[in-house]
């Protein structure tokens, strides 16, 4: 018991957002925007500058660029274009892919190699993406255990681990691959484009509070580099702006089921007279009660769980197609 309660919390290195240790998947489709996402917070942790007005904890970073590090030096060279240069930046990139859980004794050399000749430690390490840093281990069974037990060497050393990932093929089901990834994250953001808008969302905390979504463009910015031909080298960097306008569309299966489930709830609860402000109310336990019954009448109990529920509730919440009317209770806006 003492040992339980002498266990401290991590707190956050981004206020509220993104905690100090554990493991954190940032996912979305490709091109959607989230390696941007990720090096923009990861570049106001390296460099102790609020993250779009967010404070921070300065944390060193050493970021894993499996997916090509020549295009993330065009990101950070668009970065530092439009934000300008901070000589005391925590920054390292490792410029090729690593199997993790066969380079854990690499990747604490290189820790300690960072800290002998800048005088940081990272506590900060993004595996960019999960495909390229997972070697021949077949994402979709328990063999992942071995990647989630890398990671767990340095979440146990204080630090937070990153992983980019990408979703299923139902987008809504969230990560793509083994089950077993969802229990163990302490924090998932899903990163997707909205119209001429990308927004990231706080899909799964563990202990966080309630987050709203921060919406952003992907800003074409000059690197100042040119190529073989002399043309000007872009790249882009994020700026945040208003939360794209939903047009009030219900779309996928899980969606649907959901909007067709508090459907039938609203009128059975209007007709018992059960109303505010003219409206029928219901309640979010008697929404999910009948959508684990759903499920499990389509022979698939697993997705009637609460984590299965509150991705297309939070979709139609978000949407407008629900509205939440306090106290657990939900309606129709």
């Amino acid at each position: 018991m003492d040992e339980i309660l002498a266990i401290q919390y991590p707190g956050t290195i981004i206020k509220g957002l993104l905690p100090a240790a554990g493991l954190v998947f940032i996912y979305g489709p490709p091109k959607s925007g989230k390696t941007f996402f990720t090096l923009d917070m990861c570049m106001s942790l390296a460099r102790g500058e609020p993250w779009h007005g967010t404070p921070t904890r300065q944390t060193g970073v050493l970021y894993v660029a499996g997916e090509g590090v020549h295009g993330l030096g065009m990101r950070m060279l668009a970065y530092v274009r439009k934000h300008g240069h901070r000589p005391r930046t925590r920054f390292r990139a490792v410029p090729q892919a690593v199997t993790l859980h066969e380079s854990v004794g690499g990747i604490e050399e290189e820790m300690r190699a960072i800290e002998s000749e800048e005088g940081w430690r990272p506590g900060v390490l993004v595996l960019d993406t999960l495909a390229r840093t997972k070697g021949d281990l077949d994402e979709n069974t328990g063999e992942m255990a071995h990647y989630i037990a890398a990671a767990d060497h340095f979440i146990k050393k204080g630090m937070l681990v990153i992983v980019v990932h990408h979703p299923g093929k139902d987008a809504e089901k969230g990560l793509r691959g083994w089950s077993g990834l969802l229990g163990a994250l302490d924090l998932q953001i899903q990163v997707v484009k909205e119209g001429d808008a990308v927004v990231a969302r706080w899909t799964h905390a563990k202990d966080l509070p309630e987050t709203s979504p921060f919406s952003f463009r992907l800003a074409v910015t000059d690197t100042g580099e040119t190529d073989d031909w002399g043309e000007s080298v872009a790249s882009c960097v994020v700026e945040p702006t208003e939360m794209p306008q939903q047009i009030g569309k219900v779309v996928g299966k899980n969606q649907k089921l959901l909007y067709s489930l508090a459907s039938d709830l609203a009128k059975a609860e209007g007709e018992r007279g059960r109303l505010r402000d003219g409206r029928p109310v219901f309640s979010v336990d008697a929404l999910a009660e009948a959508w684990a019954a759903a499920k499990s009448a389509t022979g698939n109990p697993k997705q009637g769980s609460r984590s299965y529920f509150n991705q297309p509730l939070r979709a139609l919440v978000e949407a407008g197609m629900l509205v939440e009317a306090g106290g657990g209770m939900l309606m129709f806006p």
